[in-house]
């Protein structure tokens, strides 16, 4: 027996069917097609933040199979085999994102005292030529 298709929006305005309140989430952010066979197909709608399926962003609809996970924005889970099909609440994990920037060697006491002799050295040298000009 063939099921009614069902539309699902995703988003942080109320008129979603699953309201997302993140800042990374666009007010229409995705939508989730069920077709009368069951496929569950996701769309981003050119969101901002993007629509990320098992760790991918997407940019063309995708046919969602049981155990994939769906990202919107910067990590807000989406948990569509429990709000479609009833199945068990999933646990999401984050993965830590690591900076972009290089990490910074920790500098001790010595590091600090080489600073100050180096920059008295050069406030020496200026001293003296002070002294030769005058």
């Amino acid at each position: 027996m063939e099921k009614q298709p069902r539309f699902y929006k995703i988003g942080r305005a109320d008129d979603n069917q699953i309201v997302i309140d993140h800042i990374t989430v666009s007010r229409s952010h995705a939508e989730i097609f069920v077709d009368p066979y069951e496929n569950v197909f996701l769309t981003d709608r050119d969101s901002k933040y993007g629509t990320i399926v098992n760790g991918s962003k997407i940019y063309e609809p995708v046919i969602l199979k049981s155990g994939d996970t769906v990202q919107i924005g910067d990590e807000q889970f989406v948990d569509w085999e429990h709000i479609i099909f009833g199945k068990p609440k999933r646990k999401f994990v984050t993965a830590k994102k690591e900076k972009n920037t290089p990490a910074q060697p920790k500098k001790d006491i010595k590091y600090y005292l080489d600073v100050i002799i180096i920059y008295l050295a050069i406030l020496l040298m200026i001293f003296v030529l002070y002294l030769q000009n005058n």
